[in-house]
C-alpha cells in the first residue's frame, strides 16, 4: 500500500563516524580506542565527545564502564601518559586528576581550559561518574 510522503516509515538513519577519526591510545594498558563525536553512540557502547575536537581545546569524552569502552579508566594513575592520535600524528596528554564527582557538579563540563581532555564514565553509583582529567605535555 502507498503512504503519502508524510506517512512513509523512516528508514533508520545510519550513524555516522567523523572522516578522520580520533583515537585515545593508553600503550602502558594496550588501549586503542577510537572516538566518535556525539552522545548519540553511548547506546552503541563507544567513547565519545559532545563538540567536535578542535585543536588547543578541552576534549569531553564520555563512555559506559564497560570491558570495550571506559574499563580501563578505574586502572589509570595519576602522572600516567597516554595519547591523543589523529591523522597519524600523536599529541601526548599527562592525568592530572583522578575523582569520583556528583552528577549534579555540572562546572566540570565546562569548555575553560586549553589543552585538557577530561574522561568520564559510570560508577556503580547512580549519582556519580568517575573523572579523570589530563593536560597536554610538551
Amino acid at each position: 500500500m502507498f503512504l503519502p510522503v508524510s506517512q512513509e516509515p523512516q528508514k533508520e538513519k545510519k550513524l555516522e563516524r567523523v572522516k578522520t577519526p580520533y583515537y585515545l591510545v593508553f600503550p602502558d594498558q594496550g588501549i586503542r580506542k577510537e572516538i566518535y563525536y556525539g552522545l548519540r553512540w553511548l547506546d552503541e557502547n563507544k567513547i565519545c565527545s559532545l563538540h567536535l575536537i578542535k585543536e588547543n581545546s578541552t576534549i569531553l569524552l564520555f563512555g559506559h564502564n564497560h570491558t570495550d569502552v571506559f574499563h580501563f579508566l578505574y586502572e589509570v594513575e595519576i602522572g600516567d601518559l597516554f595519547f591523543l592520535e589523529h591523522g597519524g600524528k600523536q599529541e601526548k596528554y599527562q592525568v592530572i586528576t583522578k575523582k569520583i564527582i556528583s552528577v549534579s557538579q555540572k562546572n566540570y563540563l565546562e569548555i575553560d581550559m586549553e589543552h585538557e581532555i577530561r574522561m568520564f564514565t559510570c560508577t556503580r553509583n547512580p549519582y556519580t561518574r568517575l573523572m579523570v582529567r589530563a593536560v597536554k605535555t610538551i
